[in-house]
């Protein structure tokens, strides 16, 4: 999880600790996510169900997603341009969203945004 270097990675890492901040992710909400995937990333469904069921793996063991922002995303932090940054935190509101939002979904969100407040890279596609 601390790992991760493809910034399209840590971005869905991010969403779907968003969602499963709130509990266990219902059918329709894995669907949702499944559709971001695609139509945010630009990937075919079952690269979106990779990216998914990876993320779903690496933070199984993960307590407190909101002080893990930082380790996650500093391997490839360099690698988010702007554009990144602002998907990444408009899906982690979609993400949150699918359900009732809760504390623990906003205080990732604000872990997230406060991480790159600084990040001024070049724009480029994902």
């Amino acid at each position: 999880m601390h790992a991760l270097t493809d910034s399209m990675d840590v971005a869905a890492l991010l969403v779907v600790a968003v969602a499963k901040e709130h509990g266990d992710i219902t059918r329709e909400s894995k669907l949702e996510i499944l559709t971001m995937f695609e139509r945010k990333f630009g990937v075919k469904r079952n690269k979106a169900i990779e990216m998914y069921s990876s993320s779903t793996y690496l933070m199984q063991d993960a307590l407190n997603i909101s002080e893990e922002v930082r380790h996650i995303i500093k391997p490839s932090k360099e690698n988010f341009t702007s554009n990144h940054i602002a998907k990444l935190i408009k899906m982690l509101n979609e993400a949150a969203s699918l359900e009732e939002i809760t504390d623990g979904q906003r205080a990732i969100i604000k872990s997230v945004e406060k991480e790159f407040q600084s990040n001024k890279n070049q724009e480029k596609e994902w």
